[in-house]
């Protein structure tokens, strides 16, 4: 119904910035969706030039709907958004284009405290067995201690271990 409704600011303004209607906003029930012609509110508000409206609604999908299940609502528009003006960085900071993860098959704690940001292409679903070679150095020096660990010329008993939490940045595609 919104995308109906994205043409208009005053509408937008009185559905989502209005503290009475937060009663009724549910994170099970997103108000943002990708129609079947596959654009979305803030693409009819944007193409009105309706930056308010298009503002207010990235404020309720950052406050209502942020996951990174919903970084699809702008995948074709991230640059039209930039371009306009529109305000950005509540956007990039929420977890819309996150999206952490825990798998059994990567390490859980390391003793080193440093971040390690690494590079990787494939896709989403294949990241599960991908630890090896996406953090090659690091997975090839805990091989090495685990090694010497096991032969007993290394006590790892007295050092302290950190939870390691792991982000991918699942920026979309930006193009024109």
């Amino acid at each position: 119904m919104v995308s109906y409704l994205a043409f208009d600011s005053r509408t937008i303004k009185c559905l989502l910035d209005n503290q009475e209607n937060y009663q009724y906003f549910d994170k099970k029930y997103p108000v943002f969706y990708k129609n079947e012609d596959q654009t979305t509110a803030i693409d009819v508000s944007l193409d009105m030039n309706q930056i308010r409206s298009v503002n207010l609604m990235i404020k309720y999908i950052i406050n209502f709907q942020d996951s990174y299940v919903y970084s699809h609502l702008f995948e074709n528009n991230l640059v039209d958004l930039i371009n306009k003006g529109v305000e950005m960085t509540p956007l990039f900071e929420s977890s819309i284009f996150t999206y952490q993860f825990d798998f059994d098959e990567w390490p859980a704690t390391n003793v080193d405290i440093n971040r390690i940001l690494s590079p990787y292409n494939k896709s989403i679903f294949k990241l599960r067995y991908e630890y090896p070679s996406i953090f090659r150095k690091q997975f090839l020096t805990d091989e090495k201690l685990l090694q010497l660990e096991m032969a007993g010329k290394l006590d790892h008993q007295h050092n302290k271990v950190f939870k390691i939490k792991y982000r991918a940045n699942i920026l979309p595609m930006v193009s024109e």
